[in-house]
């Protein structure tokens, strides 16, 4: 009874974050569009660059990390995996400008967002829980990153902007530039990131092995109009990161490389009832390879062993390719009232193998032996979605949706049929999945100050690559090799959510909860007939369904404007997950707060940043977690903007972890120890 009405008073102190309203419509703090309970984030807006963006060269995982309901999952300095009010992985989706893109790595050290840098996007789209089945069905929410796009002039003309920082605990080096060309009929922008890090000096003076990082970026995007009812876009991405190191885990990445391309039209088809219409053609492909050359030992902290101590050495790439397309369009119904569709396929190839290189004393002669970590497998998912708004009146306002996919699943390869053979699998078949989804939401708002928002929802999602087909898959964190189970089922979860929001033009709160119950929720089980394959490894775990899990989230942000030139926000966000016998979920954070009162004065701005975590020592004693101590570090930042012959220069400066604090959170594979305290400098100037 009492950890219930601990679970209600977080909820009551909890919430996100409203903007200044003029009409029904509810804004969140950082959004200038509002999608149900999306949260979108305008990357080229100042205002949210004051709160969300540490620096400019903040990643996409440093602003991910400020956002409410998102925790990030950390297995190096590189590539942090999102995770949403507790769900991660294949139980969020995760999009480029509703493009589907996997990646290829089967430990999941490249998730999709290590693949773009904030220069190449507008927006995020964040739709939490089961109404994020916009662009595919799931239990967890989406995360959808629209890139720039260029504007159109009526007068010829372009820009340049250019910028490099350097930062004091990674020696490290970052330097991007961007180029926009526009035309009365046609516009094209292209960009470009470099980022070069050695491995970082922790809080605690030492330095933190294979955390070092290296990668190049680039997006180009060419817009053509002949007309304003006709647009045909055209994108390019580029991505390679290479000598990624890995602290928490025994391999490391030699490299990381994506491609993307696209090309899209649209059709506002304005004074019609059939309006926004937008179809986009995509091909991606995205190849990884761990290896681990460097390492001297298992998890190799420094380099001083006598001879070579790895007992088996692995090669481990892996490949994914996805082929796509979408259309969408609105039907305006009346003056209140509107539906929206969308059609959507795409069909993903996946494939990765590993190469053992015995290299023990107790075991000479060898041969090399391979394995399909991931036979080679395609899914075809078609899905159709389609969304209801109805603003009843002033004051209320509904909205219906709902989604329906069909998947298909073969693995090709006749090794990785040989290899579930084994375990009494044929899987020389294809395997059919219908994921549904259905979500009802309501808004109230008595007067202009108040809002008052509800949900219910169901969503099912599909099973991930490595949960179907997975094959001897070493987890680090639990030390457990992992086996795929090819008939396991579909998570399905039932939703309930409610928002309140209080605005005022200095003053604005808003307080928001989930709960989340997920039958057949898919965990690792340890199986201790299979022996392991790894010699590291504990034993092994099978992916099963267990009957069910609960999942209660809840968050709470605050911006408050005292006076013209300071402002204050905070932001509060807290996870809850529990088994169906009562045991904790595994990385589930603890309560975390972001603090910032910034001060602006015309063209110098200075912030004060306070970073706070609670302990956790509600961990998952299968899934080897210990718990996680309590944490306070403060950060400072400074900008200061100068126009120069009509020209904007750019100087930033900050201290990150301004007391040398040593610390680690808790979805820190490994317990390694986070950056030390960081000095850093940037420069960028706009023509």
């Amino acid at each position: 009874m009492k950890r219930l009405y601990n679970i209600i008073l977080l909820f009551c102190l909890s919430g996100i974050l409203p903007a200044q309203q003029e009409s029904f419509t509810i804004f969140d703090t950082v959004q200038l569009e509002e999608i149900r309970i999306s949260a979108s984030v305008p990357l080229n807006e100042r205002t949210v660059l004051d709160f969300h963006q540490s620096s400019n060269f903040s990643s996409i995982d440093r602003i991910n990390e400020r956002l409410d309901g998102i925790m990030l999952i950390r297995r190096g300095a590189y590539a942090m995996d999102p995770q949403m009010h507790g769900f991660s992985a294949g139980q969020i989706n995760v999009t480029i400008d509703g493009m589907k893109m996997f990646g290829a790595c089967t430990d999941r050290m490249d998730p999709v967002t290590s693949y773009l840098e904030p220069d190449n996007l507008k927006t995020l789209k964040i739709n939490h829980g089961t109404a994020g089945n916009i662009n595919g069905n799931t239990v967890g929410g989406s995360f959808d990153m629209l890139l720039r796009e260029p504007a159109t002039s009526q007068s010829p003309s372009y820009s340049i902007s250019a910028g490099t920082g350097y930062e004091t605990a990674s020696n490290g080096v970052n330097a991007n530039a961007a180029f926009e060309l526009s035309r009365e009929k046609w516009a094209f922008r292209s960009s470009g990131t470099y980022r070069n890090h050695d491995s970082y000096r922790a809080g605690d003076g030492n330095i933190v092995p294979f955390s070092q990082f290296s990668k190049v970026n680039l997006h180009s995007v060419f817009k053509y109009e002949p007309d304003p009812n006709n647009i045909i876009r055209l994108d390019f991405l580029l991505d390679d990161a290479f000598d990624v190191g890995y602290s928490a885990l025994p391999m490391d990445v030699a490299k990381a490389r994506a491609r993307m391309f696209s090309v899209e039209y649209r059709k506002p088809l304005t004074g019609s009832r059939l309006s926004n219409l937008k179809t986009r053609l995509y091909y991606n492909s995205v190849y990884h390879l761990m290896d681990d050359s460097s390492r001297d030992s298992t998890f190799l902290l420094e380099g001083n062993a006598e001879q070579d101590t790895v007992y088996m050495r692995m090669d481990m790439p892996g490949w994914s390719d996805t082929w796509g397309f979408y259309l969408e369009t609105e039907v305006e119904l009346g003056e209140r009232s509107s539906l929206f569709f969308k059609l959507d396929d795409y069909l993903n190839f996946s494939r990765a193998n590993m190469t053992m290189y015995m290299n023990s004393p107790s075991y000479p002669g060898e041969p090399p032996m391979y394995a399909e970590t991931w036979p080679d497998q395609y899914r075809n998912v078609i899905g159709l979605f389609a969304s209801y708004t109805n603003q009843i009146s002033d004051d209320l306002r509904m909205g219906l949706d709902t989604r329906i996919d069909y998947s298909i699943t073969r693995v090709t390869s006749e090794t990785g049929w040989r290899q579930f053979a084994i375990f009494g699998y044929d899987i020389n078949k294809p395997y059919y999945h219908l994921p549904l989804s259905l979500n009802i939401n309501l808004g109230f708002r008595p007067d202009k100050a108040i809002a008052f928002e509800g949900g219910l929802g169901y969503s099912e999602r599909l099973p991930t690559n490595s949960e179907q087909f997975g094959f001897f898959l070493y987890n680090a964190l639990d030390g457990y090799d992992y086996l795929g189970n090819p008939d396991i089922k579909p998570e399905g979860s039932v939703e309930a959510w409610t928002r309140i929001r209080f605005t005022r033009p200095d003053f604005k709160v808003s307080l928001q909860g989930t709960l989340s119950h997920v039958s057949d929720y898919i965990i690792g089980m340890v199986d201790p007939d299979i022996p392991r394959m790894n010699l590291y490894a504990t034993g092994l775990k099978r992916y099963r369904n267990i009957q069910y899990a609960n999942l209660f989230s809840t968050g709470l942000q605050v911006h408050w404007t005292p006076v013209n030139q300071i402002s204050i926000y905070s932001l509060s966000k807290y996870t809850y997950g529990v088994t169906n016998n009562g045991e904790a979920l595994p990385l589930i954070p603890p309560l975390k707060n972001f603090s910032i009162m910034r001060f602006q004065e015309d063209r110098f701005s200075i912030q004060v940043e306070g970073e706070f975590s609670s302990a956790q020592n509600r961990t998952s004693e299968s899934f080897g977690e210990t718990p996680t101590p309590a944490f306070a570090v403060f950060h400072l930042r400074a900008t200061w903007m100068i126009n120069i012959s009509n020209h904007n220069l750019e100087l930033g400066t900050g201290v990150e972890n301004v007391f040398d604090k040593a610390y680690s959170e808790h979805l820190d594979w490994g317990n390694y120890l986070r950056p030390g305290r960081n000095i850093y400098l940037n420069l960028s100037i706009l023509m």
